[in-house]
């Protein structure tokens, strides 16, 4: 009987061994993938909904207005954008490239929420994390627009550091950020005509007024200006250009910063650019510097100014006192 014993112990043995291999193939099949293809999206069964995006109907030369929403399950841990010209999306045949493919199409990444949060009234307002059907608006060329929205957890990998161009339509596609709860959303799409930047024209003095983004990314060699006195303080084009490129992180002095010098550079009257410029005597500008205001006591200049850059409006009527 003892050998029978044997192999009746030895049955058993892998019989268990068989139930305790199946029941952690079924415990890992549980966990959520996050494996992607070009169309977009996750491919695991416990994912967010896929965002909506709408045009938010103020786009300028240099940038689009888009209105993102998280479907029922929200976008908790951000959302990332994608986009080329609709000539380029027309020359691969309508088919978005792999989203590995970085070089093909200009990328950012949005999460967190905003400074004011911290210490200001903004609180609760203009997060990139979604609720539930939760919605916000972001600068697509103009990603200063969200510094002007005091947001934390921008970052981007994009061409021309985003920069879009004038009387041009674009092409969208985005996702909501996965995290432990559940993967990535698959990619939501954008192709309307209305995602489209502004005519191309040039204006302000002697023409060439262009927003933040351009002054940015142009060789200083073409700037109008060799340097400018800001606050009292001289500054050299390439610390200049070193501040513009800084990320404020909820340095008001670096969001007015940014402001201000396009300004110069566009050659907006005093009376305009003046009251900002007062803003920054005694101090002395990131990087070159370490001087710092607050987001909420600039906001007004700040908005005043990106106007003007932004929306190429006329410099202010000067009063006339007697």
């Amino acid at each position: 009987m003892k050998p029978y014993k044997l192999l009746l112990s030895a049955m058993l043995t892998a019989g268990v061994l068989t139930l305790l291999f199946f029941g952690c193939q079924k415990e890992t099949k549980k966990l959520p993938s996050v494996t992607s293809d070009a169309k977009g999206g996750s491919q695991s069964t416990n994912v967010y909904d896929t965002l909506k995006l709408s045009c938010a109907g103020s786009n300028t030369q240099a940038s689009i207005a888009l209105t993102v929403t998280a479907g029922a399950s929200g976008a908790p841990a951000g959302f990332s954008i994608q986009w080329m010209t609709k000539a380029a999306f027309d020359a691969i045949g309508h088919v978005w490239p792999a989203d590995t493919s970085s070089t093909t199409y200009c990328k950012a990444s949005f999460s967190g929420v905003p400074y004011g949060a911290k210490n200001t009234v903004q609180a609760g307002i203009n997060s990139y994390n979604l609720g539930a059907n939760g919605s916000v608006t972001v600068y697509i060329g103009d990603l200063l627009n969200d510094e002007l929205n005091q947001q934390l957890g921008l970052s981007t990998t994009v061409c021309n550091d985003g920069v879009l161009v004038c009387g041009t339509q674009y092409v969208f596609r985005a996702f909501a950020h996965g995290n432990s709860t559940k993967s990535r959303s698959a990619f939501s799409f954008l192709t309307d005509p209305c995602a489209k930047t502004n005519p191309c024209n040039d204006c302000g003095v002697n023409g060439g007024h262009h927003g933040f983004g351009y002054w940015k990314n142009t060789d200083t060699t073409s700037w109008p200006v060799n340097g400018l006195t800001i606050g009292g303080k001289f500054y050299t084009n390439t610390q200049l250009l070193s501040i513009l490129k800084q990320t404020p992180n909820g340095n008001g002095l670096l969001t007015l910063g940014h402001q201000l010098i396009t300004a110069e550079l566009n050659g907006l009257c005093s009376n305009l650019t003046g009251p900002a410029d007062a803003i920054f005597s005694g101090k002395t500008i990131p990087p070159v510097g370490t001087s710092s205001v607050t987001t909420a006591s600039v906001a007004g200049l700040v908005s005043t100014l990106h106007k003007h850059n932004n929306d190429c409006l006329d410099c202010p009527a000067i009063a006339i006192t007697n």
